[in-house]
Parts: structure tokens; sequence; C-alpha cells
């Protein structure tokens, strides 16, 4: 068993009706990355810069991007219930 952990395994997806949902909280911020970084999420448009976790007043926020002139701050949210 891992470390701090209480079972073996952890469920990430569920199929539900042919579809994968996710079940995992932390998830679909890695699933969110991952297609910034391959171009996936186009109408975001081509970001120069992309940062995780930036410090935003007292808060955090998932996602800075930074384009040619344009700058969008990205919050992710899931539900797994």
């Amino acid at each position: 068993m891992p470390a701090g952990k209480k079972t073996d395994f952890r469920i990430l997806l569920a199929n539900y009706n042919d579809t994968l949902v996710s079940v995992d909280s932390l998830l679909p911020n890695h699933i969110i990355h991952q297609a910034l970084l391959s171009g996936d999420l186009h109408w975001f448009g081509n970001n120069q810069e992309i940062k995780r976790e930036v410090g935003y007043g007292e808060s955090r926020i998932d996602f800075y991007l930074r384009g040619e002139k344009t700058r969008c701050l990205l919050e992710v949210k899931s539900v797994t219930w």
C-alpha cells in the first residue's frame, strides 16, 4: 500500500453508458493541461505561456494563459457526485 494511503488503488474513471467519466477531482486539471500543451483547446488561442496554480490575490487560479495579444485566467471545475 502506498505511504499515507488507505487503499492500494484509486478510481480515476468510470464507464457510464459507454462514456468515460472522471471521478477523480484532480484528473480534469491534468487533462486540461495536456490539452493546452498539445493545442487541442484551440479556442484558447496559441499560448506562448501556460502556468499552473497561479496566485491571484489571496487565491490560486488553475491556469494562466498568455498569447501574443491575449491573457486568460482559467479555472477548471469538476463534479464527482
